[in-house]
């Protein structure tokens, strides 16, 4: 966030004297200068509001920042970490005529409506007794893991609630939350999953969006903590071929549930739901009708460009060893053999690894433990 530091101008009077015709000048000398006065800049973030939202649970509203030219409100629930359940994060986008301390009457409606709920995770949807900030079509929520708030004291953990339309929920529940959230990045340009609402964006699909996929017939499979990226040999432009070893990250509390569900795979393939690769420089974002994948890349970093994917399919057969992408993510073809010998490797806590693909454009890939 842009930050405002002014400074007050200090004078300098640098003052000469001649003594008669040919006396020198003296020295410049400068009068003593009192101490500079330095307005503090802004803070990202103050708190202006503290409810009682429902029983044991109370909510905060900040007054924050988007950008240097869009303000907020951030609620922030205090009472669902007591019983162990992680607190709930809901920024909202200010409009124009807005005033600070008037913050919407939904933000604390929606809180409380979902604190109620045991079954708030990441990655989840959940539909709303009313449409969000009297929106139209925004009757659910979508909690989803993302960066706090700037300035604000975000507990560790928390989730952030993101409005969404009956599609973009049916979207998640099918296929999981990163392909969504990557078409919310999409559109603002980042890598990461936007914290913030803002009332006047447009719906990310419609409901004939969804079936223009080539997965509109699967459903992902939840199989823990997984991510996929690849790590490219060269850094590519937007919607450039990706050529580079694949790399499929579980943790290893869940590599049990992975293993099992990878020694179900056949020749139809299984479709994985993701979590946003942490490590990732970039990403890939589904945009309805086009057959490739955008690339959202962020700023440039050290180190081998690592572009994260949003789904995960696997599938045996005979013929192919290695992974294509599709849409936006990687299909990974392996024998039956190595399948097997896949599931051993986790199963003793190792990784395995795809060996040479059979042929180009199919590309290697490996599962790393962490």
């Amino acid at each position: 966030m842009a930050r405002t530091l002014r400074w007050l101008a200090l004078g300098f009077v640098i003052g000469a004297s001649c003594r008669g015709g040919g006396a020198t000048p003296r020295s410049p000398v400068a009068p003593p200068a009192s101490t500079a006065e330095v307005e503090a800049p802004p803070p990202l973030a103050r708190p202006i509001i503290d409810v009682t939202a429902g029983p044991g649970l109370a909510v905060q509203v900040y007054a924050g920042r988007v950008d240097a030219g869009t303000l907020c409100w951030t609620f922030v629930t205090r009472g669902r970490a007591s019983h162990g359940q992680p607190e709930l994060v809901l920024s909202v986008v200010r409009r124009t005529l807005d005033r600070e301390r008037q913050p919407p009457a939904d933000g604390f409606r929606i809180l409380a409506e979902l604190a109620a709920s045991p079954d708030v995770a990441a990655g989840t949807a959940h539909a709303l007794g009313q449409p969000a900030f009297g929106e139209r079509g925004r009757g659910e929520v979508i909690a989803v893991l993302a960066d706090a708030p700037p300035g604000i004291p975000v507990p560790a953990g928390a989730l952030t609630l993101m409005p969404a339309t009956t599609a973009e929920a049916a979207l998640v529940r099918q296929l999981g939350a990163a392909r969504w959230t990557a078409m919310l990045a999409w559109r603002t340009g980042s890598v990461d999953v936007p914290w913030w609402f803002d009332r006047d964006r447009p719906a990310t699909l419609t409901d004939d969006d969804v079936i223009r996929t080539a997965w509109r017939d699967a459903v992902a499979v939840h199989a823990g903590d997984l991510t996929a990226a690849v790590v490219l040999d060269a850094d590519p432009p937007p919607r450039a071929e990706l050529a580079g070893t694949w790399h499929v990250g579980v943790s290893r509390r869940d590599a049990g549930a992975f293993a099992a569900a990878l020694a179900a795979v056949g020749d139809a393939p299984v479709l994985f739901a993701l979590a946003p690769d942490p490590a990732a420089t970039a990403r890939l974002a589904w945009i309805p009708g086009q057959a490739s994948a955008p690339v959202v890349a962020r700023a440039r970093t050290a180190g081998a460009p690592r572009v994260a994917a949003n789904l995960l399919a696997v599938r045996v057969d005979a013929g192919r060893r290695g992974v294509l992408l599709l849409e936006d993510g990687p299909v990974l073809f392996l024998s039956a053999a190595q399948r097997d010998a896949a599931v051993a490797a986790l199963q003793r806590g190792d990784a395995p690894t795809s060996g040479a693909p059979t042929s180009a454009p199919l590309m290697p890939w490996q599962i790393d433990l962490r």
